[in-house]
This record gives structure tokens, sequence and C-alpha cells, in this order.
């Protein structure tokens, strides 16, 4: 008794498929898996290049990272070192200054006459407009100088940083 629908026929109540359907249950059965193991070879090849995409850039973000944080720490260094060339300067005209306020109080001690008193109130007075102006001019200067000493391991360092690769 044979049925159409699964192409097989029946001998002593033993199910025997039939020879075609079978060849062709086959080829069938051998394409479709040939192309799910070149799905899984496509899906595998593409999950290791995703890995290895990904270990590249964590790579080359770690580079920056560490990059970046030499130059901030370069920074802070020579911001520190500007900071303490600035204080000494700082020192070094206010110690003047004191001295040249030491001459002054001196002067006026042996001051015989009030024009003689205008005199020298007003020579100090000069003087130390002058002086005042021109440690001025040198701390605004100096404090220029560090600040851009201070920015330029920043500067280069960020310059250098690695790009994500595409």
């Amino acid at each position: 008794m044979a049925h159409a629908a699964q192409s097989v026929t029946v001998h002593n109540l033993v199910v025997v498929p039939d020879p075609v359907t079978m060849r062709r249950r086959d080829a069938h059965d051998y394409q479709h898996q040939t192309k799910s193991a070149s799905h899984t070879v496509q899906f595998r090849d593409s999950l290791e290049a995703g890995a290895e995409r990904s270990k590249e850039v964590l790579e080359t973000f770690s580079s920056a990272a560490n990059e970046a944080a030499h130059a901030v720490q370069d920074s802070c260094s020579t911001g520190l070192k500007g900071m303490q060339d600035y204080s000494s300067k700082v020192a070094e005209f206010t110690q003047a200054n004191i001295k040249t306020y030491v001459e002054f109080v001196q002067k006026l001690a042996g001051v015989k006459s009030p024009s003689e008193f205008i005199e020298v109130s007003t020579s100090h007075t000069r003087h130390q407009l002058e002086t005042l102006a021109e440690q001025g001019k040198q701390l605004a200067a100096l404090a220029q100088q560090v600040t851009l000493d201070a920015a330029e391991p920043l500067k280069t360092g960020f310059a250098k940083a690695p790009t994500a690769p595409r």
C-alpha cells in the first residue's frame, strides 16, 4: 500500500522510504546543512573579527589614557615648579621693598626740616612706584611663562593622542 503524500512503500508492515524521495531529501538536507555550516562559519568569523576590533580599540584607548595621564602629570610638575619660581620672585621683591622702606625710615629720622621731609618722601614714593611697576611687569611675564610652560605638556600630549580606529 502506497501513500503519495509520504512517498513510502509498505512491505510486511515495515515502512521503507522510496529511494527517489530519499535522494531528494538527502540532497536537500545536505544543501541545508552546507548552508547552515556556511552561516555558522560566517557568524564565527564575524564574531572573531568583532572581538579583534574591540581589542584594538581597547588597546588604543588604553594607550591614549596613559599618554593623557602622563601629560597631566608633566603639566602639574611644570606648574608646581613655576609656582615655586613665582613665589621665590615675590619673596625677593618683598625683601627688596622692605629694605627700601627701612632705608626710607632711616632717612626720615635724619630729616631737619619740613621741606626736606617732603623731598625725601616724594623721592621715595616716586622710586617705589617705578620699582613696583617694574616688579609687576616681571611678575606678569613670569606668570604668563609659567602658564605657557604648564600647558605645553597638555598641548603636545593631546596633539599626538591616537584616534579611534575605523
